[in-house]
């Protein structure tokens, strides 16, 4: 949560191309309006945790930046935008069903769902994945794990309230995940149509028709569908049309956008596009807030990075699956006899001529290894008295399995360069959440445990942000971590409510001390942003630093009184929140309701 964000370009060093580095601009932080929408209903889905197949990268930060644009742009309630993590097939349906009598009359159902898709049975249907969908349900077209668009459409028809229901679905629906590989290797699955559906209040907005690939877009930590839909919703796609700017973006508006930036970003998508002119003319987003989106230049500057970035994925991908195989090859090949020639042949046959999709070349060192150990065999020399020069990163890497084994390892800080390569390797081919989930909190405890604080931060920020939140433990030390550097960073408030929303699996005195904690940690937080606006006022009183202010002071006032509140009704100690709300309010009648 943060306050308007200018589009700033922050130079870094420069890459390879020798041209400064810039950041994608950020969707995340959404635009806070003083618009209001009493009569919509959302409900948004973050499906990124399957049990059965391979998760699906920044599921939940989509859902958690859509939720933020609609409370805080469109201005909804809490009551009237619900976000939802991990749902399984049946628990989508009962949120569906919420959505008839939590919309006003004369609003609109928002539906948004970022995970997995597929295709229903005979390509007839295109069906959003519950996280207990398993390979079976790929396979046959969603029988039990997914929820068809028809069938939303059905349910949500029934509503006599609602002027319009939109879907927006970040997902693929014809095998391929989030990741770019298919959730069903090897096999050929049937291409999903998209239907027009009967209800004319009804427009479905999905990243990727037929077997086309919704993917993710890692400068800015978000799939590239909801990066690009959310820009646009924030004014990028006004006047996208004919140039011309009215303060206003139409469904059509949106839809062309973010096919064509897209394209600008160098990445061929393939997203629903309504072509029904009552449905094109739609008003998505509107209002004096609506900001101008990245020039061209800067997008093809994305671009370029993303490309590069791209390219070395490919690669550390082939060469981690590589690194992988080669122990078990050497292994085999050390036994001797035909079994250990047919194990390096078929080692060398696999990756000696390893390219990424475009085309650029792989060395893949162990190759060179191989080749050399298979050029000596048959002569008369001990296995082990072979000279076979080996990556230096390579031959000595320790298998890395069994995580059990290696926790008692990490609790003592001893896990090695070796392990700790071989667990990075693991990330980056392992596919199963709760697998990556394990591993990357056996590297967490290691640097823990290693006293290195910078290697600790790095770790649980990539592990929230890529592989879980659900720990609020985890949440609420990297939001302690964190207000421990810097008292006025949002990243605390962010955390401490992500850290918040997970309260529920704690219980008794130990669920109120946290609670209590985390409640502190943000308003503490917000006050000390709240001081440091202040004090840019001071230094020159603009139009831009005046709103600043008075956000951040809401914050504080807003923080202080929860927390105040919560202690008093918990039974704890009130004068510290009660002299910050005091302090933030500047009358004690704000805080009398504490």
């Amino acid at each position: 949560m943060t306050a308007i964000i200018p589009l700033l370009l922050i130079l870094l060093s420069p890459p390879s191309w020798a041209q400064d580095s810039i950041e994608a601009p950020r969707v995340s932080t959404a635009i806070r309006t003083n618009n209001r929408a009493a009569k919509d209903y959302a409900i948004i889905i973050g499906n990124e945790s399957y049990r059965s197949v391979a998760h699906a990268p920044y599921a939940h930060a989509d859902a958690t930046s859509f939720r933020e644009f609609f409370r805080r742009t469109q201005g909804m309630s809490r009551y009237r935008s619900r976000v939802v993590a991990n749902r399984t097939a049946r628990q989508m349906r009962a949120e569906l069903r919420r959505a008839l009598y939590r919309v006003g009359r004369g609003g609109t159902i928002w539906v948004v769902f970022a995970g997995h898709g597929a295709s229903t049975p005979g390509g007839l249907d295109h069906a959003l994945l519950g996280v207990d969908a398993t390979i079976d349900d790929v396979l046959e077209g969603a029988v039990s794990g997914g929820v068809p668009i028809t069938e939303i459409a059905d349910v949500l028809s029934n509503s006599t309230k609602a002027d319009r229901i939109i879907l927006i679905a970040d997902a693929s629906f014809g095998g391929p995940s989030r990741d770019g590989r298919s959730l069903a290797e090897g096999e050929t699955l049937p291409t999903p149509t998209l239907n027009t559906l009967e209800d004319t209040r009804f427009t479905t907005w999905i990243a990727a028709t037929g077997l086309a690939k919704a993917g993710i877009y890692k400068p800015a930590s978000q799939g590239l569908f909801t990066y690009l839909v959310l820009g646009a919703l924030r004014g990028w796609a006004d006047g996208e049309i004919d140039g011309q700017k009215d303060g206003k973006v139409s469904l059509a508006e949106a839809q062309l956008y973010t096919a064509w930036t897209a394209r600008k970003l160098g990445r061929a998508t393939h997203p629903s596009m309504d072509s029904r002119s009552h449905h094109r003319e739609w008003i998505m987003a509107q209002g004096e807030h609506l900001e101008t989106g990245p020039r061209d230049d800067v997008l093809a500057q994305l671009q370029n990075q993303d490309l590069d970035a791209r390219h070395q994925d490919a690669a550390q991908r082939i060469r981690a699956e590589a690194a992988a195989f080669w122990p078990d090859a050497l292994e085999d090949s050390e036994a001797g006899g035909e079994e250990g020639r047919a194990a390096l042949q078929s080692f060398i046959s696999a990756y000696a001529s390893a390219s990424i999709q475009v085309e650029v070349a792989i060395a893949i060192p162990e190759v060179a290894a191989a080749r050399k150990r298979l050029a000596q065999w048959g002569r008369e020399i001990p296995s082990e008295t072979v000279p076979v020069e080996q990556p230096q990163a390579i031959a000595t890497i320790s298998r890395c399995d069994d995580i059990v084994a290696l926790e008692n390892k990490s609790m003592l800080g001893q896990l090695g360069d070796d392990l700790i390569t071989c667990l990075e390797n693991r990330l980056i081919t392992e596919r199963l959440q709760t697998t990556k989930d394990k591993v990357s909190r056996v590297l967490i405890e290691d640097a823990r445990s290693r006293k290195d604080p910078l290697e600790w931060e790095r770790l649980v920020r990539r592990h929230l942000e890529q592989y879980s939140r659900a720990d609020p433990e985890m949440c609420m030390a990297y939001a302690v971590h964190l207000f421990g550097v810097d008292k006025a960073n949002e990243s605390i408030i962010r955390w401490a409510e992500v850290a918040l929303e997970n309260k529920h699996v704690w219980s008794g005195k130990v669920h109120v001390q946290r609670v209590a904690q985390l409640l502190r940690l943000r308003a503490i937080a917000a006050y000390q942003i709240w001081v440091g606006a202040q004090a840019d006022i001071e230094k020159e009183r603009t139009r831009e630093n005046e709103g600043a202010n008075r956000e951040y002071r809401g914050w504080a006032m807003d923080f202080a009184r929860e927390w105040l509140e919560y202690v008093l009704a918990s039974g704890l100690p009130s004068k510290s929140a009660y002299e910050t709300c005091l302090s933030a309010a500047g009358t004690a009648r704000f805080c009398a309701s504490g």
